[in-house]
């Protein structure tokens, strides 16, 4: 995703376009040219951040199972010392 200033300078040039634009098609492809390259950014984001996110999910996941065995091993242990 572009950096806030480069999202502004997107914004900038789609209103420069505008005024610029002396038919309907020329608006349509101003405006279809900016929507485009939102979409993907955006598109682009959101694939970043699930990547991120199923990264910290797995983590979680092996840190949990990490817990569980120690906790399995220490009452493992403990019931052997009982007996």
């Amino acid at each position: 995703m572009p950096r806030p200033d480069q999202r502004f300078a997107s914004d900038g040039a789609l209103m420069q376009r505008l005024t610029q634009s002396r038919t309907p098609e020329q608006i349509l492809a101003a405006y279809s040219d900016f929507w485009q390259k939102a979409g993907e950014d955006y598109g682009n984001e959101i694939a970043t951040l699930s990547k991120l996110m199923a990264g910290v999910t797995t983590e979680m996941v092996v840190a949990a199972q990490s817990d569980i065995d120690d906790a399995r091993r220490k009452y493992t242990f403990q019931s052997r010392q009982a007996a």
